[in-house]
């Protein structure tokens, strides 16, 4: 196989040796981390692998190339960190032992599962679509639409931390149109963040993480800490006999609101059942309609029975319809001016950046959580549960030149919420040091909120606090 002729960086044709005119990749580079598979390496006789887009907990996404229908495409690889694992140069994934290895399994045939759910939503416009499924090297991979865009983390943070309520609600109603869709069809998604909503310059916002492995791993798991992101997941979904609904994704839809508008996400919903001590945006000048402020508490109501049942229910409270616009639907969302577009509940989500952040396949972060609600007798129950988050990898190829007549923003600001973010982490680790863990976590979990590029090494940095409270917390115990 000869894949001299195009960059495995961007996929663009290129004519010889040396980095590549487009993007930049040095084709003599190694891969990011030992655990990436080679790029260049061939997949099912068809699909070329490239770099490495990010990686979670439980999945590798690559950038691909179709060599049938020259294209494009996404390549997630099931790879389960705390699980699997493969030596640099080798194709094969390995469960770590033979402890892991029935959950190794269980976790795969999840994944192979998730495909099959994101294929039934194959024509929905919030939701990528699958193009092929299949085992290879030990584990599984799906193969998915390329489409070039942002988060809703990446774009807060290139909006200097937060976004007016009405470009927030924007965004937002068409990924409440889409959750309703999954609602009606008897799942929940269970991950909803800014991280899992993604904004493309094809069109539509999408949702991301529709997924089963990180959900079936967990529930065969003694901890729940790593498919829950603090801050967006209800308290029900921290008790395993937690009673699981619609409801759940509200909070975090309204959690997902609250951290664009405010700045901050809530604190974390078991911390709220101690001491809730959440800000209404009103009271930090944030401005929105009273009666908007007071949909979006009601959905942040810390026990369940508090808020509402539906999405549907929250989002007439939110954005109530008028009577030729008596409810709100699913449409693509084209990326125009906010200013343009009447607010409601059915309006496309338009909204303007001056610099894209570089070509990210949707399938990045594809790996959230369904699980199953209430059926009918005639629908066939199943488990579809959630999957992870993926932190990047590598900066992204060079920024593509924005449209003709939008408005550039100056990197300072973005300079200025990476600057404060490095702050933050500084102060972070100090705390640690000092035995302040709970300042230490705070700190730690605003500076992801402020750099999602950092989320690797904040989560590191998390689970080393928690280990150390924890060692703590033992010691007082035998006194």
């Amino acid at each position: 196989m000869n894949t001299s002729n195009r960059c495995m960086g961007c996929m663009e044709t290129i004519g010889g040796g040396g980095p590549c005119p487009s993007c930049g990749w040095d084709p003599a580079a190694q891969p990011a981390a030992t655990q990436h598979l080679t790029p260049g390496t061939l997949l099912e006789g068809n699909y070329i692998v490239g770099r490495a887009l990010g990686q979670g907990g439980f999945g590798i996404t690559y950038l691909g190339w179709d060599q049938r229908l020259s294209r494009k495409v996404a390549i997630k690889e099931y790879f389960p960190q705390t699980l699997a694992s493969r030596q640099m140069g080798n194709t094969m994934v390995i469960a770590t032992t033979t402890a892991v290895q029935d959950d190794f399994t269980h976790g795969l045939e999840s994944f192979m599962r998730e495909a099959q759910i994101l294929a039934r939503f194959g024509d929905h416009p919030c939701i990528v679509s699958v193009q092929n499924l299949f085992n290879a090297n030990g584990t599984g991979y799906m193969v998915m639409g390329y489409l070039e865009g942002m988060t809703l983390a990446q774009y807060l943070v290139k909006e200097g931390g937060k976004i007016p309520f009405e470009t927030a609600s924007r965004i937002l109603l068409p990924v409440m149109d889409g959750v309703r869709e999954v609602h009606a069809q008897g799942l929940l998604h269970r991950d909803i963040s800014p991280d899992n909503i993604y904004l493309t310059r094809q069109g539509p916002v999408k949702i991301l993480d529709f997924g089963a492995a990180r959900f079936a791993v967990s529930e065969r798991s003694q901890s729940l800490s790593v498919v829950l992101k603090e801050g967006y997941a209800p308290e029900e979904q921290y008790r395993r006999s937690g009673n699981q609904g619609p409801w759940t994704d509200v909070y975090a839809i309204g959690a997902t609101l609250y951290r664009a508008i405010t700045g901050a996400a809530p604190a974390s919903a078991l911390d709220r059942l101690h001491q809730d001590t959440l800000a209404s945006p009103r009271s930090s000048s944030i401005p929105m309609p009273a009666a908007a402020e007071s949909a979006l508490l009601r959905a942040l109501a810390v026990r369940q029975k508090d808020r509402f049942l539906s999405v549907e229910e929250f989002q007439k409270a939110l954005i109530p319809p008028t009577a030729s616009e008596p409810a709100a639907r699913v449409e693509s969302v084209g990326l125009k001016s906010v200013e343009s577009v009447e607010l409601k509940p059915n309006a496309r989500s338009p909204f303007g950046w001056g610099w894209a952040v570089g070509a990210l396949a949707l399938a990045l972060v594809v790996a959230g959580g369904l699980v199953w609600t209430q059926r009918s007798p005639s629908q066939p129950a199943e488990v579809h549960p959630v999957l992870d988050d993926i932190a990047p990898v590598k900066p992204a190829p060079a920024p593509t030149p924005p449209p003709p007549n939008v408005e550039v923003r100056k990197p300072a600001v973005r300079d200025k919420t990476r600057e404060r973010a490095d702050q933050l982490v500084g102060n972070g680790k100090r705390e640690l040091e000092e035995g302040h863990y709970d300042a230490a976590l705070r700190d730690f979990r605003q500076a992801v909120d402020l750099d999602p590029g950092r989320r690797a090494e904040t989560q590191a940095l998390i689970a080393k606090t928690r280990k150390a409270q924890q060692a703590e917390a033992e010691i007082a115990g035998k006194r």
